[in-house]
């Protein structure tokens, strides 16, 4: 076996490289699909507060850019 050392600075999947995913504040679940024309599509509850507090809903996000910038969110279960 070859010597292998990790290096996290150089490695985009690295989470500490990577970047946020817009939120209203708590952010829970959230599931990234790559979708047929190759956009990043993810799904997640949001909402201000806590968990479990008034406004959380489900939204959707779309990328065209790997994750660099998102457009506006989408309810797909919105909050009372």
């Amino acid at each position: 076996m070859g010597n292998r050392t990790s290096n996290a600075a150089a490695d985009w999947r690295h989470i500490a490289n990577g970047w946020g995913i817009p939120s209203e504040g708590y952010c829970d679940q959230p599931f990234v699909v790559k979708t047929d024309d190759g956009a990043w599509l993810c799904i997640m509850t949001t909402g201000p507060g806590h968990e479990g507090a008034w406004g959380q809903h489900v939204i959707s996000l779309r990328s065209t850019d790997w994750g660099k910038s998102w457009e506006a969110p989408v309810d797909i279960e919105p909050g009372d």
